[in-house]
């Protein structure tokens, strides 16, 4: 007969057996096979984003966090993320390893550089999204671009970057996203921030195109409802990519991304940031 110090580790080696396990939709104990879902922000940091905008902008990724570790359980997948940033050249602020969400922790980004090499953020992007580097049975991933202004690389140097992402063999499958930071869309480059938009969801009804984001509260809700949706969209669908696929054109449909409506965005009960200041 087992004394009680003696069943209660009995018992605890049995919860921990279950945490190693899943559940199926019967409630059915059992070992599940989760994919990586990587997951990708390209945050610009010229001067221009100083203030309420990059404030805006760690507030609502920080804050968004907590939902993207409860859509990892729901969903059943890894989220692995990464920060690049694009000031005067792009660099990793979170990576080039991925890091899974419960380890991520989101450090403040300051915004103070004079430059807005977006092209060389999206040639980063590219770079890791390979077959050598993502493997080929994953969730199709996640990019996400944030800027206020216009790439000051060339723009041959920006075209180049947008056809090698819609050629590399997780490229052309991804979620690509993008949100414009102004109160006035000419203040920066729309089309240019449309070409980083997923083509298969530019060409989807309604076609989804870069979002403006014109006070500080609608920059948090875009941020929170994409990511959300983006997450619960690609979690879905049993993606593979075979040596002969990543030669081709990648222009599978991998997920539908539904479009953010003002009924879907909450009210920032914060005193941080005046959330209704134009950006």
């Amino acid at each position: 007969m087992l004394d009680a110090a003696s069943e209660l580790s009995a018992s605890q080696q049995e919860v921990n057996t279950m945490k190693a396990q899943d559940f199926d939709e019967n409630g059915i104990a059992g070992p599940v096979v989760r994919r990586d879902l990587h997951f990708f922000w390209l945050v610009d940091i010229s001067g221009s984003m100083a203030g309420t905008k990059i404030q805006s902008v760690n507030y609502a990724i920080k804050n968004v966090l907590p939902k993207v570790e409860d859509l990892q359980r729901e969903e059943r997948v890894n989220v692995k993320m990464r920060v690049i940033t694009f000031g005067k050249g792009a660099h990793w602020f979170v990576g080039p390893d991925p890091v899974p969400i419960e380890e991520f922790q989101w450090v403040d980004i300051d915004a103070n550089e004079h430059a807005t090499a977006t092209a060389q953020a999206i040639e980063l992007l590219s770079s890791e999204l390979t077959l050598e580097k993502m493997g080929g049975r994953n969730v199709p991933p996640v990019a996400v671009l944030l800027s206020d202004g216009y790439s000051t690389d060339p723009e041959s140097q920006y075209d180049f970057s947008i056809d090698a992402l819609n050629k590399s063999p997780w490229g052309g499958k991804a979620v690509r996203l993008s949100i414009g930071i102004s109160n006035d869309s000419s203040s920066y480059n729309k089309e240019q921030l449309d070409q980083f938009v997923s083509p298969y969801l530019k060409q989807a009804e309604p076609p989804m195109e870069t979002l403006n984001a014109k006070t500080a509260e609608s920059l948090v809700n875009y941020i929170k409802v994409l990511t959300e949706s983006a997450i619960r969209a690609v979690s879905k669908p049993d993606s593979k990519l075979t040596s002969e696929e990543a030669q081709a054109d990648a222009a599978i449909k991998p997920a539908e991304v539904p479009l953010p409506y003002e009924e879907d965005f909450e009210s920032i009960n914060d005193d941080e940031i005046d959330w209704s200041t134009p950006l």
